[in-house]
């Protein structure tokens, strides 16, 4: 029989994490699978829950947003070998991970159902570092720096001050203030040892189609294949913010000189000031940072319908 651990995040989704956690347990616990269930007490608990419990079982099912499964990787990452495969119920704003695997509309049991049959498959993945910080930061879904990160930057200051009042629709309005008040940063891009010779105005490395649960930012990216897909910029106005957005809510790139697309395997960013990073939709700190794939690629668990 399989044993999967669930690690849910009590306060994700309006507080209805531990009953979103229950209903997946009956869902696994029906399709015949052992589960033990961990409630998170503390931002970064997870990744310690993973290292002490997460060796004992054939998968980490994390119920939550993107957030959640970014911390359940930390500690794959720290478990190294003895690794089991991992996967996600959606419970968080934009759920751009569980939009990916096609789990993004259903409900905790019906995730569960399909996740109890699911294989593992291989996830190659990018870790990020910053100057200033020991810590590493695994990459599951983006990074971004530029109109994104302030967007999320401002929006986590405003839950930091008032968390009672925290909403997911805090996003639009403050991306409108964004883009108002909108001056460019002037980013130094490096991408696998190369210098590009344009400042840019945005970047973001995606290992996923979908961007922010709504668009497609970068349309060739796969999860299963080595390397980030990037969508940088270079237009400085308010005119390139909002074609950046039209083009993602198309599912299109943009074809216009102002912006470019590769997939890399390693990138440096500076700026002439310090500007925001958003990794998996959280506030995580300022610029310069760099990343490389990881040499060790996680397992992740995929429903039937899309396995290879």
């Amino acid at each position: 029989m399989k044993r999967f651990l669930l690690i849910a995040n009590p306060n994700a989704g309006g507080s209805k994490g531990a009953a979103a956690a229950a209903e997946a347990q009956r869902g696994f616990e029906t399709a015949g699978v052992e589960v033990e269930l961990a409630l998170t007490e503390r931002a970064d608990h997870a990744p310690e829950i993973v290292v002490e419990r997460g060796g004992n079982f054939d998968a980490i099912i994390g119920i939550g947003g993107d957030g959640t499964a970014n911390e359940i990787a930390r500690g794959l990452r720290a478990l190294g070998a003895k690794a089991p495969a991992f996967s996600i119920i959606p419970l968080g704003t934009a759920n751009v991970l569980a939009m990916e695997l096609g789990l993004g509309k259903l409900a905790p049991n019906d995730a569960a159902t399909l996740l109890a049959s699911a294989q593992a498959r291989t996830m190659p993945y990018a870790v990020a570092t910053f100057s200033d910080d020991s810590r590493e930061y695994p990459v599951i879904v983006n990074v971004g720096i530029g109109f994104d990160a302030r967007v999320v930057h401002r929006v986590a200051a405003a839950r930091r001050k008032s968390p009672a009042k925290f909403s997911k629709n805090r996003y639009m309005p403050q991306g409108m203030k964004e883009i108002w008040a909108w001056r460019a940063p002037r980013l130094q891009v490096q991408i696998d040892g190369v210098k590009i010779a344009r400042e840019a105005s945005a970047f973001v490395a995606c290992n996923t189609k979908n961007y922010g649960g709504v668009m497609t930012l970068t349309p060739q990216a796969d999860l299963f294949a080595v390397g980030m897909d990037l969508c940088i910029r270079f237009g400085r106005g308010r005119g390139a913010i909002l074609r950046h957005l039209l083009c993602a809510k198309r599912g299109r790139e943009d074809a216009s000189p102002h912006a470019e697309y590769r997939r890399v395997r390693s990138f440096e960013i500076r700026s002439s000031e310090p500007e925001a990073v958003q990794i998996d939709g959280d506030d995580v700190g300022f610029t310069p940072l760099r990343a490389k794939m990881a040499a060790v690629p996680l397992q992740i668990l995929v429903p039937q319908h899309l396995e290879a």
